[in-house]
């Protein structure tokens, strides 16, 4: 999937990208100065997240599209509200780069 970037530096690639490992909801106890005060539906996703390369060049005058891969294991998965997504997207992989041992620690 595809979201906004929170970065606001004009500079920096403006989506992040993430593949969808779950979707899940739970209803949980809203509390108020330790004081329940509802029950509320959540819904979320459990995601990977993954980064444009930092080194590649892309753009519409060289006719590239941006190159993304998956980040660090410090920071590799989270959660995501549903309704910050813009839309789905697929990513064409890039068998010829090769893979590496150096990104999740198994």
């Amino acid at each position: 999937v595809m979201v906004q970037s929170a970065d606001d530096d004009p500079k920096t690639y403006p989506y992040w990208y993430a593949q969808v490992l779950g979707i899940f909801h739970a209803e949980v106890l809203r509390l108020d100065n330790g004081q329940v005060k509802g029950i509320q539906h959540i819904e979320f996703l459990w995601v990977q997240w993954m980064g444009a390369e930092p080194h590649y060049r892309w753009g519409r005058k060289i006719g590239r599209l941006p190159k993304i891969g998956f980040i660090v294991e410090n920071d590799a998965f989270g959660f995501l509200d549903p309704a910050l997504v813009i839309r789905a997207c697929h990513l064409i992989p890039d068998f010829v780069a090769g893979w590496t041992l150096e990104l999740l620690n198994t």
